[in-house]
């Protein structure tokens, strides 16, 4: 009898060797071939890979004094200036006479991305209405945050006439997340009332391996992963959609409280425009976001302009011409929403008082000739 059960005792610890054996071998497996993919794939680049640089406040910035021709296809120029603004040429500290100056910031709606300089609806604004100098300070992947404290930080050293914040609902969902396609981004949070920027300076190293920061957030196929993730979750349990939602809401309160209160001390004006994006058509995602932005500008006394109804009163068809394939503006988009916040803008009492003020001092040599509505946008558009 004895024998017996050292036998089967020993069968039980050749069992339990054997099973810890396979799953070190299956875990080994797993890392050598998660690791293998983290080396091997090709790495997660956005197109603004090409033209920006690490930023330790905003995660990531343009490079000043960059162009590069055929940026967006043939005629798709795409050159910054030496401020790092989307310009041809750097801007004086101070708004030169006779014009009236206008600082466009957001996301790569704003920056116009897919058309070539010429064709963004920031610079359309100065041909339209020659009385206006724009400077074009959006940029590709940002979200409100990065907007702001862009804008704060380097849109404060001009001096100007008006600032038109450019949002829509993808830049409110981009302050609740430390990352935008495995690059490290700050984080604006409210915390006692005030409102505080988080996770700066941003780690380097996200923007110099943003794809191994991808791979990360794809772990799971790894157990070690899933069980710290899950450890994680339990220590820390991420917030309902809901409450993010309202965080992000509080945050967006908080940057039109301050930017009003600046441009009050200042004396310059703040706009508020809402850009469409192509699920806005038919969708009702943006509804509440667009109340949101309604109800704060509204309490603020700041002009509102909502494009998502101009948008819904065009056609299919022609709504289609407004966006290239990835969803931003071609040509004809990009003076859609020219045209309609020219038209805000000269309908607001103040601005249409500084443009009075400014008239006349435009040599005609300067002026432009607006693209045609139906002109398509240049050369075939990469991904983003």
């Amino acid at each position: 009898m004895t024998r017996i059960r050292r036998l089967l005792r020993k069968l039980a610890l050749s069992a339990v060797l054997v099973w810890l054996f396979l799953a070190v071998l299956e875990g080994s497996c797993g890392m050598v071939s998660f690791l293998y993919d983290a080396l091997t794939v090709e790495p997660v680049l956005t197109t603004e890979r090409a033209y920006t640089q690490y930023d330790p406040l905003l995660g990531w910035s343009s490079i000043p004094n960059t162009y590069i021709g055929d940026f967006y296809g043939p005629g798709g120029i795409l050159q910054i200036n030496g401020q790092g603004f989307r310009a041809a040429e750097d801007f004086t500290p101070q708004v030169p006479a006779g014009r009236v100056r206008l600082i466009c910031s957001g996301d790569s709606f704003t920056l116009g991305f897919g058309v070539a300089n010429d064709w963004t609806w920031c610079h359309l604004l100065s041909v339209l209405e020659p009385r206006l100098q724009t400077v074009n300070m959006g940029q590709g992947g940002y979200g409100l945050d990065q907007a702001f404290l862009w804008y704060q930080r380097d849109g404060l050293k001009l001096e100007h006439d008006i600032q038109v914040l450019a949002v829509n609902n993808i830049d409110f969902l981009r302050t609740e997340a430390s990352q935008f396609r495995g690059y490290g981004k700050p984080v604006l949070a409210v915390r006692d009332g005030q409102l505080v920027t988080e996770n700066v300076p941003v780690p380097r190293w996200h923007y110099v391996l943003p794809w191994l920061t991808e791979k990360l957030r794809d772990a799971d196929q790894l157990h070690l992963f899933r069980a710290v993730r899950a450890g994680w979750r339990w220590l820390r349990p991420p917030l309902a959609p809901e409450a993010r939602d309202a965080e992000a809401r509080a945050v967006a309160s908080k940057v039109l409280e301050q930017l009003e209160a600046g441009h009050r001390q200042r004396g310059s004006l703040l706009l508020v425009v809402y850009l469409p994006v192509i699920a806005d058509y038919d969708g009702e995602r943006s509804d509440p976001w667009r109340e949101h932005l309604r109800a704060e500008t509204a309490a603020r006394g700041v002009p509102f302009l909502d494009l998502v109804e101009g948008l819904r009163r065009v056609r299919r068809g022609e709504m289609r011409r407004l966006f290239l394939r990835d969803g931003h503006y071609t040509v004809a988009g990009n003076r859609f929403v020219a045209e309609r916040l020219l038209e805000a803008l000269r309908g607001t009492p103040a601005v249409a008082q500084r443009l009075a003020a400014a008239a006349g001092s435009i040599p005609p040599a300067s002026a432009e000739k607006p693209p045609a509505a139906g002109t398509p946008s240049p050369g075939t558009v990469p991904s983003h």
